[in-house]
């Protein structure tokens, strides 16, 4: 929720101390952790022109048409040509679009405000922002494949399991790996195990409890 003043708002986390540079670098990480703008690639740019901070956020590939029919309908050569500076006006763009362009634009008003009155021309932005669909006349949108989800952990158990083999909590900062180990000897100890045949729950290889994870998925145990 932005906190509303007299003459316009401010977002949450609004700071006069934050440049637009800043708030671009923010933006990126934001874009990378969220799984619906990840599966996009975005331009973010910031300036300092005229006294003022600025930031352009072009979407320049999705796996989804951005444009919406009344926009191919209504600019059908900007459509064809995959540029457009309509990047907030929601009946332009896809449903798709519209919902990774709204995570954008509200992740930049929390940090922006605008304390403009038209009525006596008093003009106080901290960030003038531009949306746009591609990047310019050179730099067209694309559309690209969906990202395909990771999967599920195949590597993690595709090793074959290994008949005697078990692994126990053998200190505080230690497992062993203990069992029939000779058919596997030269793979735990590629793997930073120290054989000991003298543990007292008999012959074993040594692991610091980090690797714990790393041996089940190695043996499948």
């Amino acid at each position: 929720m932005e906190n509303m003043y007299k003459n316009g708002w401010e977002g949450k986390h609004a700071s006069e101390h934050l440049s637009a540079k800043e708030v671009a670098e923010r933006l990126r990480k934001f874009i990378k952790s969220d799984k619906d703008l990840s599966r996009c690639k975005w331009s973010v740019r910031s300036g300092w022109a005229s006294y003022e901070y600025t930031l352009d956020i072009s979407l320049m590939a999705a796996p989804f048409d951005p444009f919406s029919d009344e926009f191919k309908e209504k600019h059908p050569e900007a459509a064809a040509r995959g540029y457009s500076d309509h990047g907030k006006v929601d009946d332009f763009l896809s449903p798709e679009c519209r919902k990774v362009m709204h995570k954008i634009i509200a992740f930049v008003t929390s940090y922006n405000w605008d304390h403009s009155d038209g009525m006596i021309d008093y003009f106080d932005r901290h960030i003038y922002d531009k949306y746009h669909i591609g990047g310019g006349y050179d730099k067209p949108f694309r559309l690209i494949e969906s990202k395909k989800p990771a999967e599920q952990s195949e590597t993690k158990n595709s090793a074959e399991p290994v008949d005697g083999l078990r692994i126990i909590d053998y200190s505080e900062k230690a497992v062993a790996v203990i069992g029939d180990t000779k058919a596997v000897k030269d793979r735990l100890k590629e793997m930073g195990g120290r054989f000991n045949a003298k543990l007292s729950c008999g012959p074993g290889w040594i692991f610091s409890k980090t690797k714990r994870n790393d041996l089940k998925a190695a043996f499948n145990i």
